[in-house]
């Protein structure tokens, strides 16, 4: 079964992918249609989302169909031996020009954190979605099928082109914004 921690780490994964876009046309991912699925069922009746479902679906989703949004971030990195420096946040933008919204996906793989988003044009803030649990290693189960389920959080602060969103540590958020 899938934890916390792989949660963040394919919510990273398909912000990469978004980020890169221009070069991705295809992606398949194994673990939608094999035995490591992210939903599971038992004989007789039962079923519990695994935690990476969550960031799957708001991907799938939200962000089909929209264009892949460069931009700019000043976020601190941590050093690893192996692979070297990486970001806290990783974070992928989409715009939707037909319902004239901007699509926010962020993972803090670090301690509580403040996102600053400022927008090229006005915009409000509509929805944010938290994805997280104080245990890392939590796992859903058929006996805890929601002890890692996403929760609707607060909205940011701010107005017209800028906001300042709060990002819980190790978490993933979806947030929602719409052009004025």
């Amino acid at each position: 079964c899938y934890d916390m921690a792989d949660a963040l780490v394919v919510a990273g994964l398909l912000c990469t992918l978004i980020n890169h876009s221009d070069r991705v046309k295809i992606a398949c991912f194994a673990q939608l249609v094999n035995v490591i699925a992210p939903i599971f069922t038992q004989n007789g009746g039962g079923m519990f989302k695994q935690t990476i479902f969550h960031p799957i679906a708001a991907f799938a989703n939200n962000a089909a169909g929209t264009l892949s949004l460069s931009t700019w971030a000043d976020i601190p990195v941590y050093r690893s031996q192996r692979f070297g420096d990486a970001p806290y946040i990783r974070h992928a933008v989409c715009y939707d020009p037909q319902n004239r919204e901007y699509l926010v996906f962020a993972v803090n793989a670090g301690d509580a954190a403040e996102l600053l988003l400022e927008f090229t044009e006005a915009t409000a803030f509509t929805r944010h979605i938290v994805l997280k649990h104080p245990n890392i290693s939590q796992k859903n189960s058929f006996d805890a099928p929601n002890a890692v389920s996403p929760v609707d959080a607060v909205c940011a602060s701010g107005k017209n082109k800028v906001f300042s969103v709060d990002l819980d540590a190790k978490s993933f958020s979806f947030m929602r914004f719409s052009a004025k």
